[in-house]
């Protein structure tokens, strides 16, 4: 077995480089040793796992199978290891989280702060959250545990658990104060046209926050808003909301830990949106300390402080 594990440490290196020469130099040891283990690997299997052309080499589909396997146990024995030697030695686990956007408003803040109390010597790394490659994200390594509303098909990522957390609701928001709620008469589909005469921002950090107000308009009022900004970067778009008068189609997990003017609901009988919220993680890692107490403290604080913002409703 520890010789397989030091084939495939190999055998990611000339994937990673592109070329045996340049894996032979980055690992010290020569081409005929790195070309022997991936003879080894492909006998074992019995199937090739790279193919050559001018360049170099690259993975067969079913050398990318191999790939992810490899780079799933690696971090397996990354967290091992650390967690071997903490007994011994100062040794820092590194506990990788993937945060979208309105998590990484601070949403969990409490609960990364009673972690660092309870795993002292845990380093948290928050990484960006790439909703089109988190899953793969998760099964190679690269993420420990990603906050997302991601649905798992269990053909394609056998290996990950998804653990639901929390919903969270899509609406219209506007600043508090807006003229829009003297306007709007809760129910009254021709007064929400008034919805078309305001500046409109696109959050496209989340797809699923402008597909969704894009639906609405549309289907509802018979046109799309007049769109002004179009932005990826949260802060940006709740900074202008809370100092415009724009709308934005946003959740109330993104407006959660605003800072000043609040941003609310605009009470609008439009088709709302509703996400469920999980942490999605690889199998091995289940029953890890680490991961299990954060789980835990992020499920407590969710609870104690629900993420459901009452919106200041106008007199009708």
């Amino acid at each position: 077995m520890l010789d397989q594990f030091s084939h495939l440490v190999r055998f990611n290196a000339v994937v990673e480089e592109g070329s045996l020469r340049k894996a032979a130099e980055r690992l010290s040891v020569t081409q005929p040793a790195l070309s022997r283990s991936i003879a080894i690997l492909e006998a074992d299997f019995g199937r090739p796992l790279l193919e050559r052309h001018a360049r170099g080499v690259r993975m067969t589909p079913f050398g990318e199978r191999v790939m992810q396997a490899s780079l799933r146990m690696l971090r397996g024995w990354e967290i091992a290891e650390a967690e071997l030697r903490a007994g011994a030695v100062d040794r820092t686990v590194v506990f990788r989280i993937g945060l979208g956007p309105s998590w990484r408003t601070g949403i969990l803040s409490p609960a990364l702060e009673a972690m660092r109390k309870l795993h002292p010597n845990v380093l948290i790394e928050i990484l960006p959250l790439n909703e089109p490659t988190v899953l793969d994200d998760l099964a190679e390594g690269r993420l420990d545990v990603a906050f997302a509303g991601n649905r798992i098909d269990p053909r394609a990522h056998p290996n990950l658990i998804r653990r639901d957390l929390t919903d969270i609701e899509i609406h219209v928001t506007a600043r508090e104060g807006h003229p829009v709620f003297e306007q709007l008469r809760y129910g009254d589909q021709s007064s929400e046209q008034v919805l078309l005469d305001y500046p409109w921002i696109a959050f496209t950090g989340m797809a699923i926050f402008w597909d969704s107000g894009d639906y609405s308009m549309t289907k509802r009022l018979g046109r799309e808003p007049e769109v002004w900004v179009s932005s990826s970067c949260l802060t940006t778009v709740l900074s202008l909301l809370q100092t415009t008068d724009s709308l934005s189609v946003l959740s109330n997990l993104a407006v959660k830990t605003v800072q000043g003017r609040r941003l609310v609901k605009v009470p609008v009988a439009m088709r709302q949106r509703s996400i469920s919220l999980a942490m999605i993680f690889r199998a091995e890692l289940a029953g890890w300390g680490v991961l299990e107490d954060f789980s835990q403290l992020c499920m407590e604080h969710l609870t104690d402080h629900t993420l459901v913002e009452q919106a200041k409703m106008p007199a009708f």
